[in-house]
C-alpha cells in the first residue's frame, strides 16, 4: 500500500486507474490530504485506489474505492 500524498501522484494515479483523481475535482482531494481529513493510497494486489476519510468523529470511512477492470 502506498500513500498518495501529492497532486502529482495522485494524477498518475487517477491517469492510469481512469478514475476521478485525474480530473478537476483533484484540487478538493489535495486539500482534504493537506488537511489530514483523506488519506488516498496505491494498492498493489489487488490493483486499486483506496480512499478513506476522517469523520468529525474520528471514525474512518472508505469513502471510495477503484479497482482495475472495473
Amino acid at each position: 500500500m502506498v500513500p498518495l500524498t501529492d497532486i502529482n501522484s495522485l494524477r498518475l494515479e487517477g491517469q492510469e486507474m481512469r478514475n476521478c483523481l485525474a480530473h478537476e475535482e483533484l484540487c478538493g482531494y489535495v486539500r482534504q490530504i493537506d488537511a489530514g481529513e483523506m488519506y488516498v493510497y496505491r494498492l498493489i494486489s489487488p490493483r486499486m485506489t483506496l480512499a478513506i476519510a476522517k469523520q468529525q468523529d474520528s471514525r474512518a470511512t472508505i469513502t471510495r474505492r477503484r479497482v482495475r477492470g472495473t
